[in-house]
């Protein structure tokens, strides 16, 4: 536990060291370029000129000195050789290369630019970008009172609104920035998010009296979901399910709206656009909300019911949105606010219930979506038209993994028995090798790598006074000790499932690894591999 401790606390660690060495030259921010990758450096000299990226050589420099720390981190962390490769060692411990971490550091950047008001200083030098990347004005009337962009008890900005036309801007810069070439990195707008600054005695609609939010655990949610269908019978209640489907075909949402024991409205649509599950589902209930009035309406109905199978959903419709689709959840509180203000007896409940649990009104629902999402009608889709911030995350953390994919394959051939043994693609999730005692974890890695007590290993580096049979007279290879007939009387803990002793397994998998180490630790054919 501790090793697996320090090995996470290295990413912190990495990352200080990182902005400290970012910063610790000052003075103007230069963009410099290693290979087609920009990274924000300081410099002492350097002027900005129209159309110029300036550059300096001091990248290259710095890049080796956060490749020489994070190589050196890991070494002292890990039981291994010093001539172990650290791509292995990056992918044991899963932290990715630096040009990577940078890389996504840079990307997180520009994604919080979205965040910004629109007096923001940065978010105005970006008017000078391409239509298609730059920042729409934040919609402020979506916000309610209690905000303090409309709060009456803070001085607002003397700062001309954005304006997002290059021509009726005369700050808008032709030459390229530091910011902008970070807010290039993005590949599509995204969708912008309000500050979250309310005033302290602002309450989310969720602690309203005459609101009520289920998010209770599965049974409680199944048992709550029948008491509130049995309180809905006699309050004359109007129930709506929601619910959203991603498939190969495509993204679609679903509705189905009832009163009493009639079904009187159901709706689909096909969504288009670079949106995650969330998104679709918190539309969907601000979909429901919308054919739940359409028919309390028609009908004088005073309470309203609204079931979804999507847990994050529920848990922030109703709280304060700082995230993800923040407009649609803005809208939907709107929503909400003016049902309850409309007259004091009316009432507002949302609750959670679990997906697949046999519930007649989301099984009807989760059709629905399954059915817009396969269906391609010009009347019934809907068309995101920027990047979600779910959806840049996922976006993002993609654009990483990729990166890294190619990190390997392009270290791959350079370490031919590491990338025979363990063929997996690297993982952002640490392994749970690391919680091995650390002389087990050591031989582990030496099976895997091939740097270890082994006859290649010592004939690659020239040890002349190395041994390199083992005492049964074969090779010591790494493999060997995992098979050797000197320790036949322990091979049982070696076998998988199936009966069968397969080194990819044991080098490849949870199980294999704690098999590895009952091995060890009952046979101790590791240290006997140094005697002849």
């Amino acid at each position: 536990m501790p090793r697996r401790n320090a090995v996470l606390g290295n990413r912190g660690v990495s990352s200080q060291c990182w902005s400290r060495a970012l910063v610790q030259q000052p003075t103007h921010s230069l963009t410099t370029q290693l290979g087609q990758r920009p990274y924000m450096l300081r410099s002492r000299e350097g002027e900005r000129r129209p159309g110029h990226v300036v550059r300096t050589s001091g990248a290259a420099t710095t890049i080796a000195v956060l490749d020489t720390a994070q190589n050196t981190s890991l070494r002292r962390v890990l039981p291994v050789y010093r001539t172990t490769p650290v791509v292995a060692l990056q992918n044991e411990v899963s932290i990715p290369p630096v040009e990577v971490s940078l890389d996504r550091i840079i990307r997180r950047f520009a994604a919080r630019l979205w965040t910004l008001p629109d007096t923001h200083p940065p978010l105005l030098r970006l008017c000078s970008l391409p239509s298609d990347r730059r920042p729409a004005p934040l919609d402020k009337s979506l916000l309610p009172a209690g905000h303090l962009a409309l709060s009456a008890h803070v001085r607002q900005a003397a700062v001309p609104p954005l304006d997002l036309d290059p021509t009726h801007q005369a700050h808008a810069r032709s030459f390229v920035t530091v910011l902008t070439s970070h807010a290039r990195r993005i590949d599509q707008r995204l969708g912008r998010v309000h500050t979250t600054v309310w005033e302290p005695w602002t309450l989310p609609l969720a602690s309203h009296p005459r609101v009520t939010v289920s998010l209770g655990p599965r049974e409680a949610a199944i048992a709550e979901h029948q008491r509130l269908l049995t309180h809905a019978r006699s309050a004359d209640a109007v129930i709506v399910y929601s619910d959203a489907s991603v498939r190969h075909e495509g993204k679609g949402v679903g509705i189905t709206c009832r009163h009493g024991d009639a079904v009187v409205l159901e709706r689909c649509w096909n969504v288009e656009g670079n949106v995650e599950v969330f998104d679709l589902e918190v539309w969907g209930i601000q979909a429901a909300l919308g054919a739940a009035l359409d028919v309390a309406g028609r009908s004088n109905s005073k309470q309203l019911q609204i079931f979804t199978d999507n847990l994050s959903a529920a848990r922030v419709a109703l709280a304060t949105p700082c995230g993800s689709s923040q407009a649609i959840l803005l809208r939907l509180q709107r929503l909400v606010r003016a049902w309850l203000e409309a007259d004091d007896e009316h009432h507002f409940t949302l609750a959670w219930i679990p997906g697949h649990a046999e519930i007649p009104g989301n099984e009807r629902a989760d059709e629905l979506a399954r059915l817009g999402a396969e269906t391609r009608d010009e009347g019934r889709t809907l068309r995101w038209e920027f990047r979600s911030q779910a959806s840049f995350r996922r976006w993002d953390t993609e654009q990483a993994s990729d990166a890294w994919e190619t990190h390997w394959q392009a270290a791959a051939p350079k370490n031919p028995h590491y990338a025979h043994a363990r063929p997996n693609l690297p993982s952002p999730r640490p392994s749970p090798d690391l919680h091995l005692p650390r002389r087990v974890l050591g031989y582990l890695l030496a099976s895997r790598t091939g740097h270890g007590d082994f006859a290649p290993y010592h004939e690659r580096f020239g040890h002349q006074d190395a041994s390199l049979l083992c005492r049964c007279g074969a090779r010591k290879t790494p493999e060997h000790p995992l098979t050797c007939h000197t320790f036949l009387q322990h091979q049982h803990h070696l076998l998988d499932h199936n009966g069968h002793l397969s080194t990819r397994w044991i080098l490849n998998s949870r199980a294999g690894s704690a098999a590895f180490a009952r091995y060890v630790r009952s046979s101790d054919a590791y240290n006997c591999n140094h005697m002849n």
